[in-house]
């Protein structure tokens, strides 16, 4: 792995997580059985506003990949 970042475009990573998904059925080696798949219909109130899942990317640097958000 290289110690520089490089920004992947957009339509680079599209292309990545669509040929993965349909040669093993997986999106950043996350197997499709482990994708979360929200239950019900419940909303969850938070400050005042609603939200479908608590699920979601953390706060930091390491998060802001596009790949680790796709995979949150």
């Amino acid at each position: 792995m290289s110690d520089i970042m490089r920004p992947v475009p957009f339509g680079g990573l599209l292309t990545r997580i669509f040929g993965e998904y349909k040669a093993s059925r997986s999106i950043f080696e996350i197997a499709e059985h482990q994708f979360y798949r929200k239950a019900d219909d419940r909303l969850i109130p938070v400050f005042g506003e609603t939200c479908e899942t608590p699920v979601g990317p953390a706060a930091g640097p390491h998060t802001q990949l596009a790949q680790n958000i796709v995979a949150s």
